[in-house]
């Protein structure tokens, strides 16, 4: 008992040290951080791409007195449906006031070109398109879109409220009884496939 072969002396001796270079050899790996599931990009996306392009957009810093921020999500009260395509939302967004970490409602940022995007839907997708909007003021909009699923849409009206009467200017407009009401043609090529007013309820979303 106890007697060990050179062989037995040699296989011990070696597996010691496997053991001791294997522990050394984690003590010099790095700490790797573990993502979590929320922070993962491909969880993020759906929610966060909006905010992520309104973060590339230019803006000035100005004070909010006379700022008229119509900004929010724009649902037409009735269906607009062409050839299965539905125009599901209209976003525009003109000012932020939360930035830095901190609300700034006194000296908001003001996209320096309104950001409008136009979502449309079928029955098995959807579809996002960038708009311009050259004219968004207290008593007049006017959005164009060259290229969507749908062809050539103007969207030409104004801001209203059912609350009462309209402000001339504030931030955060977008509320219970606010909208628009507009014209909406909608062309493809020489072809005028839409052309009818429609009121347009505005949401601030999330």
């Amino acid at each position: 008992m106890g007697f060990r072969t050179p062989n037995t002396l040699a296989y011990l001796i070696g597996s010691l040290l496997w053991i001791a270079a294997c522990h050394k050899s984690d003590e010099t790996k790095p700490n790797r951080q573990v993502r979590a599931p929320s922070d993962s990009p491909s969880v993020q996306q759906s929610s966060s791409t909006l905010r992520d392009e309104l973060l590339g957009e230019e803006v000035v810093i100005r004070d909010s007195a006379g700022l008229f921020d119509p900004g929010g999500y724009y649902l037409p009260d009735e269906a607009m449906l062409i050839d299965g395509t539905q125009l599901a939302t209209v976003e525009l967004w003109l000012a932020n006031a939360y930035y830095g970490g901190v609300l700034h409602y006194d000296r908001p940022q003001v996209y320096v070109r309104p950001y409008v995007r136009l979502t449309f839907t079928t029955e098995a997708a959807s579809a996002t398109v960038r708009c311009e909007a050259p004219v968004v003021s207290s008593d007049t909009v006017a959005i164009h879109c060259s290229e969507s699923p749908m062809g050539t849409i103007d969207i030409m009206g104004h801001f209203v409220s059912n609350a009462g009467s309209l402000p001339k200017s504030g931030l955060d407009l977008c509320r219970d009884g606010f909208g628009m009401d507009a014209r909406i043609v909608v062309r493809r090529g020489n072809a005028t496939l839409h052309d009818a007013r429609h009121k347009l309820t505005c949401t601030a979303g999330d």
